[in-house]
């Protein structure tokens, strides 16, 4: 009897036995500290009063199925002493003289891991998700991915290496006031051409992130979500090359040039297309709309005769006298 209550008192789950109202006659010191209690602070209390409400009701039903010698094994929610609440799985039998024997599991850990895992899988998005001290907990596929690590790799290490080095002390405080005030929020949103993440090679590459606070049973984490900026970038790049090649060819031309846009803004005309345009105009003149250029240039337009001018008028207010 003495080995085997040395064997209950070094188990890590909790083992107990209650009589037949359901009051705890004994429980190891495990069992009793996954409570919140010292182990004799529970002796003579029912189980049902450390059940979450809610709970209770189920536990007293399933509790009268139980036939003697039968095992169950159902999961519930416990509230410890200070007030607290952990998710508990519990295996029981029911004793020849109507007591009841248990094992009791703290099984909080693994349901945050399955709710985040499945978070993970979700996302199509690379995520990152850290704790209060830094370190990466969890990171999905897309993550390994993007910062070119192996599957599995990046958990264990601390987040700032997958950013570089001079802008480690800078994000660490963004980070860390995160922390202190947490809710989601976009985290150098706008800033993406200076905040760079960096390879497991080295190289680094322009992203964006967001901040998504995580509750668990091991404390507050951190949930980033990272967006690769680089095909933004090259489209952009692409994008002011084709707008400097187009300004350059119309600069080429000595004669006034404009070009409109699809939605009928103007988007892009020379210098001598410029100078036509009264000084009373506001600059830049970017956007106007054609029938409101034509409009300011009106007073100084030339028609063959009067049917022309007419006719041009005509054809801008077809298409909308527009604006700024």
């Amino acid at each position: 009897e003495a080995r085997f209550r040395a064997l209950v008192e070094q188990a890590v789950d909790g083992i107990f036995v209650t009589d037949a109202q359901g009051r705890f006659l004994a429980i190891n010191t495990a069992g009793a500290a996954m409570l919140g209690y010292e182990q004799g602070a529970l002796l003579g209390r029912p189980m049902a009063d450390e059940i979450v409400d809610g709970d209770a009701a189920r536990r007293l039903e399933e509790l009268s199925r139980l036939e003697e010698g039968s095992v169950t094994q159902s999961t519930w929610h416990f509230r410890r002493k200070d007030g607290s609440t952990f998710t508990g799985e519990l295996v029981g039998r029911r004793l020849s003289d109507g007591c009841l024997q248990g094992i009791l599991r703290d099984v909080t850990a693994r349901e945050d891991a399955d709710r985040i895992d499945a978070f993970l899988v979700s996302v199509a998005e690379p995520v990152v998700i850290v704790n209060g001290d830094s370190v990466i907990e969890y990171a999905n596929r897309q993550a390994h991915e993007v910062f070119g690590y192996p599957d599995g790799e990046l958990v264990g290490l601390r987040h700032e290496l997958l950013v570089p080095e001079r802008a480690r002390a800078a994000h660490e405080g963004k980070v860390a006031g995160y922390l202190r005030n947490p809710q989601t929020r976009a985290l150098h949103a706008g800033l993406a051409r200076e905040f760079h993440g960096r390879r497991k090679d080295g190289t680094e590459f322009p992203i964006e992130i967001s901040l998504n606070p995580l509750t668990t049973s091991t404390g507050p984490m951190v949930s980033t979500v990272v967006r690769d900026l680089t095909q933004r970038r090259i489209a952009e790049a692409a994008g002011q090359l084709q707008a400097q090649r187009i300004a350059s060819a119309l600069e080429s031309i000595p004669d006034p040039i404009a070009l409109w846009d699809a939605t009928d803004r103007l988007f892009a005309y020379n210098a001598a297309f410029e100078r036509l345009v009264p000084s009373d105009v506001p600059r830049p003149i970017d956007g106007m709309s054609y029938g409101a250029v034509i409009a300011a240039l009106e007073p100084i337009l030339v028609f063959a005769n009067d049917d022309s001018r007419a006719n041009a008028l005509a054809e801008v207010g077809a298409r909308g006298a527009g604006g700024f």
